[in-house]
Parts: C-alpha cells; sequence; structure tokens
C-alpha cells in the first residue's frame, strides 16, 4: 500500500513537472514542489529496486529456496513487448520513405 502510494506521487509529480516545463503555468505554493520533480525519477527507480528486491529478501528470511527469474521475465514480456512493437509499427507506418535523388 505505501509502495503504491509513493509511486502514486512520484509519477504525479514527474508528469506534472514536464508539464510545468512545457507550458511554464505557474503551479502556485506548490512551485518549490514541482520545480524538482525531476527528482523523483530516483524515487521511482529505487522502489522499483526495492520491489524487484523484495520476493528474494522474503525467501531468505522465511528459509525458503531462492525464487527463480523465469516469471519475471516472461510478465516483463507480455508487459512491455506489446507496446514496443506497436511504436515500432506506427514509426514505419509514418516514416517518410526519402529517396536519393
Amino acid at each position: 500500500m505505501g509502495a503504491d502510494l509513493f509511486r502514486t506521487l512520484a509519477v504525479g509529480l514527474v508528469g506534472w513537472f514536464h508539464i510545468w516545463q512545457q507550458t511554464w503555468i505557474s503551479p502556485g505554493v506548490m512551485t518549490p514542489m514541482v520545480r524538482t520533480g525531476y527528482v523523483w525519477v530516483d524515487g521511482m527507480i529505487l522502489l522499483s529496486a526495492f520491489c524487484l528486491w523484495l520476493p528474494y529478501a522474503r525467501a531468505r528470511l522465511e528459509g525458503r529456496p531462492f525464487p527463480g527469474c523465469e516469471g519475471f521475465w516472461r510478465r516483463r514480456a507480455v508487459r512491455v513487448l506489446p507496446s514496443y512493437w506497436f511504436c515500432v509499427l506506427v514509426t514505419l507506418v509514418f516514416s517518410p520513405c526519402r529517396t536519393a535523388g
């Protein structure tokens, strides 16, 4: 629950930072927090590393065998590859074909 709240806060502040950076709309009293929105990227990376390490730490503390990575890679591929291939397809379809001449 705490990790999800932190992730939501971090994603929101990074997004707000990028919107502020492009539009320069004043965030009012939130200016100091919005101007440092790029710092939350580091927080998301640390949170991601912690969440990836947690199953291994739990297994060690409980004396269970070390969990493998097969399920992780399968879930990662199912989550990431469709959007990756979609972006590649869109880029190929909409990129101009230029010939020398």
